[in-house]
């Protein structure tokens, strides 16, 4: 289990310190443009996803509504959950009965769920790359380099995000993949809470 925990925290908190990003070409601007107007447009979310890294892997399904709202649900055999309510990141482990929560502004889920996106602005971007049909760019907080980064992985036909890699302080990868993408789809608001989970010992009482 404490693998797993490791493998879902790992995915969306960045704790790794790099050099400052160098300023953006004129074609690098436009892509990241192109991808910015991709993101502005997407309302709401459903995908499934793949989660690898931290030597394991995870797989579920992702919600997010526009502005805040994020879900992942993993499937068994996990029996964890990571939650956006727009202000807090709430990981739930049902195994142990406990929940974790981070300001949302503290991991890069917020780089994908703001009412209004203007990522030039917001984070200092580097590694623009657009070969194959394939986009990709990577993200820092510029008041807070230390946190880490972000890359966003995009696909051209048709244009869509395909997915994100983070990397920790210890240099370690944790990729997200995302398939079958439906957007702009009526997601209640009820989806995004969760469940308080029961302490083990609760049982006993």
């Amino acid at each position: 289990m404490k693998s797993l925990v490791s493998l879902c925290l790992g995915a969306f908190l960045l704790i790794a310190g790099l050099l400052p990003a160098q300023a953006l070409t004129e074609a690098e601007q436009k892509t990241v443009l192109q991808a910015q107007d991709w993101l502005q447009s997407v309302e709401t979310l459903s995908a499934r996803f793949v989660q690898v890294g931290g030597g394991g892997q995870a797989v579920g399904t992702m919600l997010l509504k526009r502005p805040g709202l994020i879900r992942f649900n993993y499937s068994p055999p996990a029996k964890v959950l990571l939650v956006s309510d727009g202000a807090f990141v709430s990981f739930i482990d049902y195994e142990v009965g406990q929940v974790s929560q981070w300001p949302l502004s503290q991991t890069p889920l917020s780089y994908l769920v703001p009412e209004q996106l203007d990522l030039m602005a917001e984070a200092d971007i580097d590694q623009v790359t657009r070969t194959g049909g394939q986009v990709s760019f990577r993200l820092r907080d510029p008041d807070n380099p230390e946190q880490g980064t972000i890359t966003l992985e995009f696909a051209e036909q048709p244009y869509r995000l395909t997915g994100w890699r983070v990397v920790d302080a210890q240099g370690q990868e944790t990729a997200v993949a995302l398939a079958d993408i439906v957007t702009n789809i009526d997601l209640p608001l009820g989806s995004f809470t969760f469940r308080a989970p029961q302490r083990p010992w609760d049982n006993d009482r």
